[in-house]
């Protein structure tokens, strides 16, 4: 059986029936490369798939807040937009950011509960 999560191929193109040994066949010079399994960095694949839609998504809010600081600098007539912030301090505010979405991986709960 299939696992659901990696990429299905065309059964035309099967050349193997063995799942490690599946490749495509060159028919076309832009075909697709033969298939590798995925960097796997923890025990379930959907976890290594949710910290990258994680990942994704806190890189995305970080641009976010990185324009709307700048918008909300220009409305108040400040010219100092996030461009003219000294590199040290956007450095020291993408590290905090960083290390507050990655906090939970540590385990260490913000909020204990009771003993």
């Amino acid at each position: 059986m299939r696992n659901v999560l990696t990429p299905r191929m065309p059964q035309s193109k099967i050349i193997a029936t063995d799942r490690s040994a599946e490749t495509m066949m060159p028919d076309a010079p832009d075909a697709m490369p033969p298939y590798r399994p995925e960097q796997q960095l923890f025990s379930d694949p959907v976890i290594d798939r949710l910290m990258a839609v994680t990942m994704t998504l806190a890189a995305e809010v970080y641009i976010l807040r990185e324009r709307i600081g700048d918008l909300e600098s220009r409305l108040a007539g400040d010219d100092s937009s996030a461009s003219g912030t000294p590199a040290g301090e956007r450095s020291a505010q993408a590290a905090a950011f960083a290390a507050h979405v990655l906090g939970p991986l540590l385990g260490e709960q913000q909020s204990r509960g009771p003993q």
